[in-house]
């Protein structure tokens, strides 16, 4: 049997509500109020194949996509010391590229740091960025590895020096004009690279100076 709810006014239900189709909530926000503190919403496939189930979808189904229009925004919030409520981080997707054939997504991570939200952690297809002068962290026994190719260390974006800081204190650096520096209470250049030649698969190198 179908029912339609045609009044304005609010429907109860004590109990379990269970709807066999699409349920479709028009130009309101839907609020759903729970007391536990775990599991409050669940999705739950009982599909037996490989594929990826459930799944959780936004769609923005805009008649003028744009680049850089915002697709869809999971905010963390919760209330402050003086009970005002406040958003402390959020994960958010973008476009880069509407071009068909071309199109091309964004994932930014944002903060709330002393007030105010500022994008953490931006993945594109570029690659991975560290935004707004913050520090990227490898904790324990972590490594900085790359396989199957050569590690790049580039400052990009202007002739900027790469330094060595162990237990944050420098003590090397290497400048635009490839210049290595040993920094102690001299900063005195130490060797610089003329050439650099690539020997075998393995991509070793040869180091040659000019004086």
């Amino acid at each position: 049997k179908t029912h339609d709810l045609l009044n304005t006014g609010n429907a109860e239900i004590c109990g379990n509500l269970t709807v066999h189709g699409t349920c479709t909530v028009l130009n309101t926000t839907l609020c759903l109020t729970d007391t536990t503190a775990t599991d409050n919403f669940t999705l739950v496939s009982t599909d037996a194949g490989a594929s990826a189930a459930p799944d959780f979808k936004l769609y923005r189904n805009s008649a003028s996509p744009a680049n850089n229009d915002s697709l869809g925004h999971i905010k963390f919030s919760g209330n402050d010391a003086d009970d005002n409520e406040t958003e402390y981080a959020s994960i958010k997707g973008c476009i880069r590229s509407v071009a068909s054939g071309g199109e091309c997504g964004v994932i930014i991570n944002t903060l709330n740091i002393n007030g105010s939200l500022c994008d953490i952690f931006r993945v594109e297809n570029t690659g991975a960025w560290v935004l707004n002068n913050r520090t990227l962290y490898i904790s324990g026994s972590g490594q900085l590895r790359n396989y199957g190719a050569c590690l790049r260390l580039s400052t990009g974006g202007g002739a900027y020096d790469i330094q060595f800081e162990p237990n944050s204190v420098l003590k090397a650096r290497l400048n635009p004009d490839g210049i290595l520096f040993v920094c102690g209470k001299v900063d005195t250049p130490i060797l610089k690279a003329s050439s650099c030649t690539h020997y075998g698969a393995c991509t070793s190198s040869k180091l040659t100076s000019d004086g």
